[in-house]
Parts: structure tokens; sequence; C-alpha cells
């Protein structure tokens, strides 16, 4: 008795606009928070793959250069 009680005084309650609010747009903004959070997260994790690719190939220029020095200060040394 009671549970129907609740349930018709629910139902009989005035829909304000924040209720209307709540009720049309609050659920349809879940899955689009989902595909944004989605797609920022993709688009962070590409933009560290392709940072960490730049620095690996600017690391591995460097250490070109460090070796060509290297193996010129030998050669010095040695004549």
């Amino acid at each position: 008795m009671l549970r129907r009680d609740a349930v018709r005084r629910y139902a009989s309650t005035p829909k304000t606009p924040i209720r209307e609010w709540y009720h049309s747009i609050l659920p349809a903004m879940f899955p689009i928070s989902l595909l944004a959070s989605a797609v920022y997260t993709t688009l962070l994790l590409a933009q560290l793959h392709l940072s960490h690719e730049k620095t690996m190939e600017q690391q591995a220029a460097r250490l070109v250069e460090l070796e060509a020095e290297v193996d010129a200060l030998h050669r010095a040394r040695k004549s």
C-alpha cells in the first residue's frame, strides 16, 4: 500500500522546467561525454606517441654526432 501511494504521489508532482530538462537532456549527454572522452584519450595518446617518436629521432641523430666526435678524437689521439 505504501509503494502504491508513493508512485501515485510521484506521478502527481508537477513537472518543472528543470525536471524536464534533466529528464530529456541529461540521459543524452552520457553517450556524448563517453565519446568525447574516448576521442580526447585517443588524441592524447597519438600526441604522446608522436612526441616520443620525435624525441627518439632527435636522440638518434645526437648519438650519431657524438659517435662521429668520439671517432674523430680517437683518430686525433692516435696521430
